[in-house]
C-alpha cells in the first residue's frame, strides 16, 4: 500500500553534495515527501546529481532556509524529530521504534507532517538546534561503531516509520473488518464508555487525544465477546453511579 503520512527530511548545514544526493535517493526509495535544507554548506552540483543517480527530484525541488527560525516561520506546524547519536538529558526515553509507533498512531486522530532533522556530517546537530525539537531520538545500532553515514541514517529512519505505518494500516483494516463481521446486531457500549470517561475527566471528541477512540481500538483488537462487553458496560455504569454521574471539576 502506498505511504500516506507526510514525512519531510530536514538537513541542517549539510557539508558534502554527494551525501545530499544519496539522501535524495533514499527519500525516493522510502516515499518521503520533501527535502528541506537549512543553511546548506554545499550546492546542488554534478556530484550531488551523481549521488542521487536517477532520483534527483528531491534535491532539484528542495526548500532552502537560512536558519531554523525561518523554517519555523514558513513551514506548517508539525512534529519535529531530531536524530542525534549523542545521548543527552533530553533524549527521548522511548526507543526510536516505539516513538515511531506513537507518531504513526497520532496520525489516526488527525494528519500532521513529520519533520526528521539530521545534522551536518562532522559534528551533528548543535544544542541550539535541539531546543526547537519535540523529540530527540537515537537510531537503533547493534554493532560497536555508532557513527552512521548521513544517507544511511535517513534511510534507516524512514524505513522504521514506513514499516510502522504499514503495520498500523493493516491493524486498522483488521479492526474495521472485525467490526463489520459482527453484523448489524453487534453490541458495543459506546454511550456508557463515553459517559464513564467524561465522568473521570477524560477528553472525548478531540481529534488528537480522544480517550474513547483509544479504548475502543484496544477492546476490539482484543476481540472481546458480546457477553464480555455487556459485563464491561455494567462495570462502567456502576462506576458512573458511584461517582455521581458528574465529571471531575
Amino acid at each position: 500500500m502506498p505511504p500516506t503520512i507526510e514525512i519531510n527530511v530536514v538537513l541542517v548545514r549539510p557539508i558534502y553534495p554527494r551525501n545530499v544526493g544519496y539522501v535524495s535517493r533514499a527519500m525516493a526509495n522510502m516515499g518521503a515527501q520533501r527535502l528541506i535544507l537549512i543553511d546548506p554548506k554545499c550546492e546542488y552540483d554534478l556530484e550531488a546529481r551523481q549521488g542521487a543517480a536517477g532520483a534527483q527530484t528531491h534535491i532539484v525541488e528542495a526548500t532552502r532556509y537560512k536558519d531554523i527560525a525561518e523554517f519555523l516561520n514558513r513551514e506548517p506546524e508539525g512534529i519535529r524529530v531530531a536524530l542525534c547519536a549523542r545521548i543527552k538529558k533530553d533524549t527521548d526515553a522511548m526507543s526510536f521504534d516505539d516513538r515511531a509507533v506513537s507518531l504513526v498512531q497520532q496520525q489516526n486522530e488527525g494528519p500532521r507532517p513529520i519533520y526528521l532533522f539530521f545534522g551536518p556530517e562532522d559534528h551533528g546537530l548543535e544544542n541550539e538546534d535541539l531546543e526547537y525539537m519535540h523529540f530527540i531520538c537515537s537510531l537503533p545500532i547493534f554493532g560497536e561503531f555508532k557513527s552512521i553515514n548521513l544517507s544511511h541514517a535517513v534511510m534507516l529512519a524512514l524505513y522504521v516509520i514506513r514499516t510502522t505505518e504499514t503495520k498500523n494500516a493493516v491493524a486498522l483494516d483488521n479492526l474495521n473488518a472485525k467490526s463489520s463481521s459482527k453484523g448489524p446486531g453487534f453490541f458495543f457500549p459506546k454511550l456508557a464508555l463515553k459517559e464513564w470517561l467524561t465522568t473521570l475527566g477524560f477528553e472525548t471528541g478531540d481529534r488528537r487525544n480522544d480517550a474513547y477512540k483509544v479504548l475502543k481500538r484496544i477492546l476490539l483488537n482484543n476481540q472481546a465477546s458480546a457477553k464480555e462487553l455487556r459485563t464491561l458496560e455494567a462495570i462502567v455504569n456502576q462506576t458512573v453511579r458511584k461517582l455521581g454521574g458528574r465529571p471531575n471539576s
